[in-house]
């Protein structure tokens, strides 16, 4: 049996509802959403967390339909439940589905951390045009290697805190330290 003791509960954030209007594309899209949500479920146990997923929990076990306006409805609940006893929230995707803008800005809300599982081209540009060397990220953090009072701390996490084109107004932040070695604070 695992042990599922002191492990963070992470909720899975990812588009679900298919924007093709074909019903053929729209089976694909769907499918390749909920592939997505898999994949997301998978890379959270791998870390040692706790996946709460309501896309696979509605429909492969409750068997709602997604294009059902009542389904739709009960699962967007049953998601919001799910997602208030969440410890954190992963974002997997960088467009931001109306449903999803709903459960970010709850766990906002809520006080609940939301960590972007995603990266918009431009922004590792950004922090090299800005003469950083980043010289390995992982999720949501960056590590940079600079000279000795070449860059503060807070300029850093300005950069880092620029909203991505699909996410305005969405509250974002970065926090950061320095150090001699890579360490989580």
């Amino acid at each position: 049996m695992r042990q599922v003791k002191n492990k963070a509960r992470i909720y899975v954030c990812c588009p679900v509802r298919p924007k093709a209007k074909d019903p053929e594309k729209a089976m694909q899209e769907l499918k390749a959403n909920l592939d997505r949500a898999e994949r997301a479920c998978e890379l959270i146990m791998a870390a040692g967390g706790i996946p709460l997923c309501s896309p696979l929990y509605c429909i492969y076990g409750l068997n709602l339909d997604e294009q059902n306006p009542d389904d739709r409805a009960l699962g967007l609940e049953i998601g919001m439940d799910m997602l208030r006893n969440a410890d954190e929230v992963n974002v997997f995707s960088e467009h931001i589905s109306e449903g999803m803008a709903a459960e970010i800005q709850l766990a906002s809300q809520l006080g609940i951390p939301v960590r972007m599982l995603c990266e918009e081209p431009g922004f590792m540009l950004r922090m090299e045009k800005a003469g950083l060397e980043i010289v390995a990220h992982v999720h949501d953090e960056v590590i940079i290697e600079s000279p000795i009072g070449a860059h503060t701390v807070d300029e850093i996490c300005d950069l880092m805190s620029v909203n991505p084109s699909w996410a305005e107004g969405l509250p974002l932040a970065a926090d950061g330290y320095k150090g001699n070695f890579y360490f989580k604070s």
